[in-house]
């Protein structure tokens, strides 16, 4: 099991805030737990480790996981099982996670949570369970895609950083010489 703690993390800054970044491969798949602290305030704060720890292990747990069921989640071009939009009346309101909202896989982790305990409760019916794996599949999926964009923006950063040798422009084309009306020509003149 991957210890947060044998790693040492980047401190970077993206659109201005700082943050901790810990890159991992754990079985060919790119782990990335981030934290908005600097790196002080990470060291004050043991809080902080306990989060960033249990982020990596829900992370580890949740790669495991699909690896043995490796389905695939719902988006804008391929709707899930349980995608709602097309059921949706003409006027009713409706919210839309999304996976570059840094809350939006907690809060879809947390939906999933509170319809278990209505399923176990008896207010849900059992098989909205299936509705319950996809929402967890999606939050884990969510912060994947989250991830790869957030590494993504920051090599993209890096890049525009480093200068760019410019190459020199190309020498200009030989401009031909304009006759003069009346002048004779090469040809025409006679040597002495």
């Amino acid at each position: 099991m991957l210890k947060l703690s044998d790693y040492e993390p980047e401190e970077t800054t993206l659109g201005g805030h700082t943050m901790l970044l810990w890159r991992f491969d754990y079985q060919g798949h790119d782990i990335f737990v981030t934290i908005g602290q600097t790196m002080e305030e990470f060291k004050r704060d043991p809080y902080s480790k306990q989060d960033a720890q249990a982020a990596l292990d829900r992370y580890i747990a949740n790669v495991s996981r699909e690896t043995k069921q490796e389905k695939s989640m719902g988006t804008k071009n391929n709707p899930g099982s349980y995608d709602c939009y097309a059921n949706l009346d003409p006027d009713e309101p409706y919210f839309v996670l999304r996976a570059k909202d840094p809350m939006g896989a907690a809060l879809v982790r947390n939906w999933a949570d509170i319809r278990r305990q209505q399923i176990e409760m008896g207010n849900k019916p059992p098989e909205d369970m299936a509705q319950v794996n996809e929402a967890r599949q999606c939050a884990t999926a969510m912060e994947q895609w989250r991830a790869q964009y957030l590494r993504d923006k920051i090599d993209a950063a890096e890049r525009a950083a480093v200068p760019q040798e410019v190459p020199p422009p190309p020498p200009a084309p030989a401009q031909p010489v304009p006759l003069t009306a009346g002048a004779p020509l090469a040809s025409e003149t006679k040597d002495p």
